[in-house]
């Protein structure tokens, strides 16, 4: 059946195509039809064409270059630089023999592609590969590398899963569309675990397959596969709506257990999924608690998924045809509409969604061609639960805080206090109303509390919270105990402050391990640290500086790639017109964006003595060591390593200034400093006091970089 229907296909293709087309195989590829050519030029001069094509056959038709119509390696990307622009910025080239695609990875993909993909076109005109162009990600990610990494070794597999499936997808219906039928699987009457299966006669959809991060035991954690309507064997397709556990989390298990079939989901839920799996299964195992499946389930799942675009209309089975929809709860969350018997229903199914335009997301989607059915995700909507006016909230939180005042509660606590709309005058209105009551509350860096919130003045106290000194690392580290020093006592009385921590401890064996890892408290746990630091790095890009700055979500890209450039340039002026071209944008925007980062506490400023911002600073630094390290590691210098320790260590307390020839800083009103590596050749000055890095005790003006650590 599925011969003869791939036969038919081909005939109406050949029938319509230029009579130099030159096709020399056609062949399904999971939803799509593949046309190989052994003449690239009809891929790019008959557009109109192809798109025409796939309309009257319904499929989506991807053409690309016979084996024998392939250009060199070499030449081709000698070509593809030729062909797009500089500003481009690729990182990556390389070549999928098995799909004759060239695989190119860019900073800026737009120009790859180029206005209405005239430059991505060009390429296979000039090449016969066809393109795939993916964005170099703006700061490195290890999972992000992981799944690319694992999709280009199992090229050869994929396609055979893909052929497989399209055989399986083409081969008609065997049963008349008469009924649809979902059986709950986990989440119905509970939180977590979200799955159910959709059966037609012709097909065997999942939707979803989450764990109960929360239960007591097994039984509980994990969807009902043993529900008498579900056989893996005849499973034809796993569509996933958002990457949470509660949704994706037990997705692996489903290959343990022998699916051998597609994922459907958004690529930022695949990447997503792919992170919490693994994080899931490192957390599970260092507790002490396995789960039942291990890191090559989650391989196996990443080389199983077929990412969709919001819109993209695809078949998954031989009845059902898949459109995922913006969901608005997270990145990348999606709504399902499956078109059924060519549609005889139409089901709509959601887990997670918001209504609510965020400074981060679009809304979710609500109208839809058709929907003669409806399953959503109902967490917090039970059948009274009304959203009420702001007033009766109000009204009902001061109720709340009476009655706990009543029972003796002496403290409210409020986290994140931003997020909350008009939060500055109801904590006002809280202050006025109860005079006992303790107010603590948690916010931003990126905050100017008392200047932007004069309702607050006079009743706030501001406690900045950073990361550990060295001094705190080493006493978690070596169970040790020691006080902190000013400035003062260090500059003065070092030798023996340094002599009695040395009867001790011996701080270099732990210093270097602070500089790569021990600001953040991510070192505690012992696991993925960098991966925790780029994703503290996001959330304060994306919630902190988007929402509090109100800078909109279209924005957030350049944001962040401003931030890798500086860390790529090191400590050094910036150079605000080159860096306006790279994020285009103008200057002023480039200053405002630095003073932002600087306010998030990811990068610090360092002016001459009597210079401030709007003004250009002389110098640009990352916040800490440890960012330097995730961000960019492959381009830390030591010296840049150890001026930005200085930095940060006294940035607490101190001014720091641009230092005057022959000195790295000076700190408040006239104190000089050099910092020097180890094998630092200089000429002493009485004048100036010289920070050594790998110096275990010093003497006179010259002062172990490490005791600077213990100024707080």
């Amino acid at each position: 059946m599925t011969s003869e229907i791939l036969e038919d296909i081909k005939k109406e293709i050949m029938d319509k195509l230029p009579k130099n087309a030159q096709v020399s195989k056609v062949e399904f590829e999971g939803p799509e039809v593949v046309l190989y050519t052994k003449n690239p030029e009809i891929i790019t001069d008959n557009g109109d064409l192809i798109r025409s094509l796939a309309k009257e056959l319904r499929k989506r038709i991807i053409i690309r270059s016979d084996k024998s119509a392939l250009l060199g390696p070499e030449e081709t990307i000698k070509k593809v630089h030729e062909i797009v622009p500089e500003g481009a910025e690729i990182t990556d080239i390389y070549f999928d023999t098995v799909t004759c695609e060239v695989v190119i990875t860019a900073k800026k993909p737009g120009l790859v592609i180029g206005k209405y993909g005239v430059t991505s076109r060009t390429i296979v005109k000039n090449t016969g590969w066809a393109p795939k162009i993916l964005r170099t990600p703006p700061i490195s990610s290890d999972v992000i590398g992981k799944i690319r990494t694992t999709l280009k070794s199992s090229s050869k597999d994929r396609k055979k899963m893909l052929q497989r499936l399209g055989r399986q997808i083409h081969q008609g219906t065997k049963h008349p569309n008469d009924w649809a039928r979902v059986t709950s699987m986990g989440g119905f009457k509970e939180v977590g675990r979200s799955s159910m299966l959709l059966q037609t006669p012709n097909s065997r959809v999942l939707l979803d397959c989450g764990v109960n991060v929360a239960a007591s035991d097994n039984k509980n954690a994990f969807p009902y596969l043993n529900v008498p309507e579900f056989s893996i064997e005849e499973l034809d397709a796993v569509i996933i709506s958002h990457a949470h556990l509660d949704h994706c989390g037990f997705v692996p298990y489903l290959y343990h257990y022998g699916y051998e079939g597609p994922i459907y989901c958004t690529t930022p839920t695949r990447d997503l999924t792919t992170l919490l799996q693994l994080d899931h299964l490192d957390i599970a195992h260092r507790e002490g608690n396995p789960l039942p499946f291990n890191v090559k389930h989650v391989q196996k799942a990443i080389k199983h998924t077929i990412t969709l675009d919001y819109g993209e209309v695809t078949d998954i089975s031989p009845d059902i045809r898949l459109t995922l929809h913006n969901a608005g709860h997270i990145l990348g969350s999606a709504i399902s509409h499956m078109h059924i018997g060519d549609g005889a229903h139409n089901l709509v199914y959601t887990g997670d969604f918001k209504y609510e335009r965020s400074r981060l997301l679009e809304p979710a989607t609500f109208r839809f061609p058709r929907a003669e059915t409806v399953i959503m995700e109902s967490t917090y909507g039970g059948r009274e639960d009304i959203q009420p006016s702001r007033n009766s909230a109000e009204k009902e939180m001061m109720k709340t805080i009476y009655k706990t005042l009543k029972r003796g509660g002496k403290v409210l606590l409020i986290d994140q206090v931003f997020k909350y709309p008009e939060w500055s005058h109801d904590l006002r209105a809280c202050y006025e109303m109860f005079p006992t009551l303790k107010i603590i509350f948690t916010g931003s860096s990126v905050m100017r509390l008392k200047e932007e919130n004069p309702e607050l003045s006079g009743i706030v106290k501001v406690y900045y919270l950073r990361g550990f000194s060295f001094r705190e690392y080493l006493n978690l580290q070596s169970g040790n105990c020691f006080r902190a020093y000013t400035l003062q006592e260090i500059l003065e009385n070092h030798e023996q402050i340094a002599k009695t921590i040395l009867r001790n401890v011996k701080p270099l064996d732990y210093f270097q391990d602070y500089l790569h890892h021990g600001f953040y408290p991510f070192f505690l746990e012992k696991r993925n640290f960098s991966e925790n630091l780029l994703k503290t790095m996001n959330m304060m890009i994306e919630v902190d500086i988007l929402l509090i700055k109100q800078i909109e979500l279209k924005y957030l890209s350049k944001i962040k790639k401003l931030l890798y450039l500086l860390a790529v340039d090191g400590p050094v002026a910036p150079n605000v017109s080159q860096l306006a071209t790279e994020i285009q944008t103008s200057r002023a925007t480039v200053m405002n964006y630095i003073k932002y980062l600087a306010d998030a506490r990811l990068i610090n400023m360092v002016y001459p003595k009597g210079e401030e911002f709007p003004k250009k600073p002389s110098k640009l630094m990352m916040h800490n060591t440890n960012l330097m390290y995730s961000i960019y590691p492959v381009k830390v210098e030591e010296q840049d390593v150890l001026d930005t320790f200085f930095m940060n260590t006294l940035y607490k307390d101190h001014k720091l200034y641009k230092g005057d020839k022959g000195t790295s800083f000076m700190v408040d009103n006239g104190l000089h400093f050099r910092i020097c590596a180890e094998g630092c050749k200089f000429k002493n000055n009485p004048n100036v006091y010289y920070a050594l890095h790998k110096l275990e005790l010093g003497h006179g003006n010259m002062i172990p970089l490490w005791l600077f650590g213990f100024l707080y």
